[in-house]
């Protein structure tokens, strides 16, 4: 430092400011620069966490109001099961199915059945790549009070290997209806359900 102080010394005046000017310029950009450069940018990433922060918190009611109708649709339809192995959750359908009618005192029904591919949609990512999803839809026919309809169709909701009721068709038992089956009682519906179920089937299963 002292032999930097002597060569200034010995400098004429206008050097010595020459060198102090340049000493600053030099700093100026060594030092100054970079850290005006380093504050801005963080300043920009701040604002930029700021504006974040805000579109969550504006986005807060709507998704409280989401959450609020996705726990009103599993109060009211109950749980859905994803697309499972076909043979496994054909069997559980059946007995599903089974179960609820025999609850509501439904002791003889027609049932048919049968498989028809799912609409393209989300629900495809959910089963492995070579697998697809399928329908598989069961028939059923039955004799009813409005009564046990409403309790049966509230079940069928219920039941998580139950996608959907996708068609109720009901209809007063006629005269002749009640007079082969005696134990139907006066207000007794024929109805007709559409009862589905989601499989995850081979993709290869027709080449099989």
């Amino acid at each position: 430092m002292s032999d930097i102080l002597q060569v200034l010394s010995s400098m004429p005046r206008s050097a010595r400011w020459l060198a102090v000017a340049a000493a600053g310029v030099a700093g100026y950009f060594l030092v100054v620069e970079p850290m005006m450069d380093a504050t801005m940018a963080l300043n920009a990433r701040c604002a930029a966490a700021e504006r974040e922060l805000t579109r969550h918190e504006q986005g807060a009611p709507s998704r409280s109001a989401e959450r609020q109708t996705v726990r009103r649709g599993l109060q009211w339809h109950g749980e859905v099961l994803l697309p499972a192995d076909a043979a496994d959750r054909s069997v559980k359908f059946d007995e599903a199915v089974a179960t609820v009618l025999d609850r509501h005192g439904v002791k003889n029904h027609l049932s048919t059945t049968r498989v028809s591919p799912a609409p393209s949609g989300p629900i495809e990512g959910s089963v492995p790549a070579n697998r697809r999803v399928e329908r598989l839809i069961r028939d059923v026919q039955l004799d009813c009070t409005p009564e046990q309809l409403s309790a049966i169709l509230a079940a069928l909701e219920q039941s998580p290997e139950v996608a959907a009721v996708s068609r109720v068709q009901a209809r007063r038992a006629g005269d002749a209806a009640r007079q082969s089956d005696r134990a139907l009682p006066p207000r007794s519906l024929r109805v007709t359900l559409t009862i589905e179920t989601l499989l995850a089937s081979p993709k290869d299963r027709s080449r099989a």
